[in-house]
């Protein structure tokens, strides 16, 4: 099984035992872990929020994490044959922030939105169909890869739409 289906497994057992842990050799590196498992609704047992503590110190960098969010000594999960993921192999998958070459933004946008009418029915700008609530506008507020992605949508569409006529 490759890093990137373990890591599917992982996230897919919803709170299930998978035999797979997520090793975590700095407390940085589990805060990030247990954000990212918060964001995608995993709860300490019991229901506490993962962003409330790490429990990394009881461990240090021997510290792992099971996908029912619970830790413990690295040592115990190899005598019980799990596999460790390191989170140094899985940071790529939490951490996606892609990069926007700004040129091709801004040319980009200046194309999508010199032709957009702001709040027409069907462009993917218009804040009714993007999932954001926000309108062409209000571009600026968005992390950059989000703002490009929709302007991509945008083009398409509206190449689309000219390809019809």
């Amino acid at each position: 099984m490759t890093t990137k289906q373990a890591w599917k497994k992982f996230l897919s057992s919803n709170g299930e035992e998978c035999n797979i842990v997520i090793h975590c050799d700095t407390k940085e590196k589990a805060k990030k872990l247990l954000k990212y498992l918060h964001k995608k609704g995993f709860t300490w047992y019991g229901g506490t929020s993962l962003t409330k503590k790490t429990n990394w110190l009881e461990y240090k960098n021997e510290t792992c994490y099971t996908s029912e969010v619970m830790f413990d000594n690295k040592e115990n999960f190899l005598k019980d044959n799990f596999d460790i993921l390191s989170f140094d192999d899985i940071e790529k998958y939490i951490d996606k922030k892609k990069k926007v070459d700004i040129e091709k933004y801004f040319r980009l946008k200046k194309e999508v939105t010199c032709i957009c009418e702001i709040y027409c029915a069907n462009c993917p700008l218009s804040s009714q169909n993007n999932n954001l609530n926000m309108g062409c506008s209000e571009l600026e507020e968005l992390k950059p890869y989000m703002a490009y992605k929709l302007l991509k949508k945008a083009k398409k569409e509206k190449e689309e739409k000219e390809n019809e006529n």
